[in-house]
């Protein structure tokens, strides 16, 4: 399901990203899993740390104050569905 804040043209674009980053989590991380078996802990100790260490990183990338998902002030508050602003009902 596509937000309603999404342009009609862009929705396409949005599931390619989606389908992009999937394909990438479900690529890497049995390759990182495997390639670290038994390396340096017994079992997958180590691979799952990298992991999480990948996974925090990514959050504090995606939560810093430069990511904007558009130009300040597009959206007209009050105009909207209950709870929900900006978005035409």
């Amino acid at each position: 399901m596509v937000r309603p804040e999404v342009p009609a043209g862009a929705g396409g674009q949005g599931a390619c990203v989606v389908g992009a980053a999937g394909g990438l989590g479900g690529y890497f991380p049995p390759l990182i899993m495997g390639a670290t078996y038994q390396r340096v802990f017994s079992g997958y100790g180590f691979g799952l740390s990298l992991l999480v260490i990948l996974v925090l990183v990514a959050r504090g990338a995606l939560a810093s104050p430069t990511s904007v998902s558009g130009p300040p002030g597009r959206l007209s508050p009050g105009d909207g569905r209950p709870g929900v602003p900006g978005v035409p009902g």
